[in-house]
């Protein structure tokens, strides 16, 4: 049987289903954790948040420059912006922010290509 999202186990779905795209997808999962924190707590999210849930989905520990690498590249393409510190998502539309990532280039570079 289907657990039902209802109350805490909702936010623990959505938080589920972000590590689950983060895994695969990381930079999108990077951003969907800055867009779900930002919408919970209405505040910025800081750098050592996002690299405890970087290391998270990626398995291992990262160095704090991948992140800071990876926001850059997140921050180039117009969705997120750096004040003081915390990160705060700049598009608040999903399915636009999505559609600005390339999932064949993101396998390939899994895939070693």
């Amino acid at each position: 049987m289907r657990r039902r999202a209802l109350g805490i186990g909702a936010r623990e779905s959505e938080l589920e289903e972000i590590i689950r795209v983060g895994k695969r997808y990381r930079q999108l999962g990077l951003y969907l954790f800055i867009y779900y924190w930002y919408s919970e707590h209405g505040r910025g999210i800081d750098l050592r948040r996002l690299w405890r849930f970087y290391n998270n989905i990626a398995g291992h520990v990262v160095h704090e420059n991948t992140i800071r690498k990876q926001l850059k590249l997140l921050e180039n393409k117009g969705l997120i912006e750096v004040k003081g510190g915390k990160v705060y998502p700049k598009v608040h539309d999903l399915e636009a922010a999505v559609d600005l990532f390339d999932y064949k280039r993101s396998r390939a570079g899994q895939r070693g290509a």
